[in-house]
């Protein structure tokens, strides 16, 4: 299956389960869009690593079903609901069952993250992250993953130089990175300067937009999310950015406007399909007019 090329030479795709916690409507929002590719998360509101063998057996076929391709599997390991505390053994477990699942839809690339509350802690704290995301990239190397670190929750995401400070003690085809344009509003640094000292690194890109509310805290709840393009994240100057440097991945959508997935808020607890097409089709018409202008 190849990707879906855009109007703009860009290829897209998205977390689908902000559409819909229905894997088929998850599916039909891609396929009204024109959009080959689809990335994962959760279904029935359950991270995908939760499911049983049977569970990710009809989720396989659904998706092969569907013809879609699936961009990447965003799995909770080392994620905003995990500390160093969180048992390694079950996150090495949920890597054996990504692997399964990859292997049967095609891809590679599962997302990770550097734990909670690891952001400003000595650095021992840092070291056993390190360690701990060393021994799940090698058991990702064996099994044919490449885990993609985000610039999200974690101390390896706070900033440019400590993501490289990552990349440098753990050196491994499997393992490289996930920028998400818009996290920069919620955890207070400028997108563009943090994706200049990575972008040679960067695998899979997420797209969202909005801006911070006054007097806000670092915090994804004093964000108000957006339409793609109209608000601070630097997302059409970022997207050049990646096209310039060679970067041939995907774009996937993460909205946040009817469901913020981490938290408890009823104003962002629930996928909408509506919404989630509009933002997308919102996206790949202003991707493609900025690039019209520019040709």
């Amino acid at each position: 299956m190849m990707m879906n090329i855009g109007r703009a030479g860009l290829s897209y795709s998205g977390l689908a389960d902000e559409a819909s916690s229905d894997i088929f409507e998850q599916i039909s929002a891609h396929k009204a869009l024109g959009w080959s590719s689809i990335e994962l998360r959760s279904c029935g509101g359950r991270q995908i690593v939760s499911f049983s063998d049977e569970e990710r057996r009809r989720l396989c076929e659904a998706i092969m079903a569907s013809d879609l391709m699936v961009s990447c599997i965003s799995s909770p390991i080392g994620n905003w609901s995990r500390t160093l505390d969180y048992p390694l053994e079950d996150e090495l477990l949920e890597v054996k069952r990504l692997s399964a699942i990859s292997e049967q839809l095609g891809t590679k690339f599962v997302r990770i993250m550097s734990y909670a509350n690891t952001e400003t802690n000595a650095d021992d704290a840092q070291a056993r992250s390190v360690e701990r995301i060393r021994k799940l990239v090698a058991f990702a190397e064996d099994s044919g993953l490449i885990l993609l670190h985000e610039n999200c929750t974690g101390w390896a995401g706070q900033s440019s130089d400590l993501t490289n400070r990552l990349l440098d003690e753990v050196p491994s085809e499997a393992l490289g990175l996930l920028f998400d344009i818009g996290n920069g509003l919620a955890y207070g640094y400028d997108s563009l300067t943090f994706l200049r000292g990575v972008v040679p690194a960067v695998r899979h890109v997420h797209v969202k937009d909005g801006r911070r509310l006054p007097g806000a805290t670092d915090s994804a709840s004093n964000v108000s999310y957006g339409l793609a393009g109209t608000g601070d994240a630097f997302v059409l100057k970022c997207i050049a950015l990646l096209v310039e440097s060679g970067y041939c991945g995907h774009f996937s959508i993460e909205p946040h406007i009817s469901l913020i997935p981490h938290l408890q808020d009823p104003k962002h607890g629930s996928p909408n399909w509506e919404s989630y097409v509009r933002y997308a089709q919102h996206f790949e018409s202003l991707t493609s007019l900025i690039y019209e202008q520019r040709s």
